[in-house]
């Protein structure tokens, strides 16, 4: 909080316009797949889908409002790791 002071009045400060930045956003997906021939023409497809395989966690933008007690922290975070099982019919 120190690195940063409210600017005099009718003066400009020397940061640039949005000087807080929230963390990257890093995911990495993974989906396997498998097909089965039932008959001549006919398929099962099973999938299983994993989000964010990693667990790495989609932190939300600090908050910028200077001067509050809340200023630089995050609040928020996105989903966790997700996965999906599917399967399909074709014919």
């Amino acid at each position: 909080m120190s690195a940063f002071t409210a600017a005099r009045q009718f003066t400009l400060g020397d940061s640039s316009r949005h000087p807080v930045r929230g963390p990257g956003w890093r995911t990495l997906d993974l989906m396997l797949a498998r097909r089965f021939s039932v008959r001549e023409r006919t398929e099962i497809e099973l999938r299983v889908q994993a989000f964010n395989v990693t667990n790495t966690p989609p932190l939300g933008e600090p908050n910028g409002i200077f001067g509050t007690a809340a200023f630089g922290s995050i609040n928020s975070a996105g989903d966790p790791r997700v996965f999906e099982l599917a399967a399909k019919l074709r014919f």
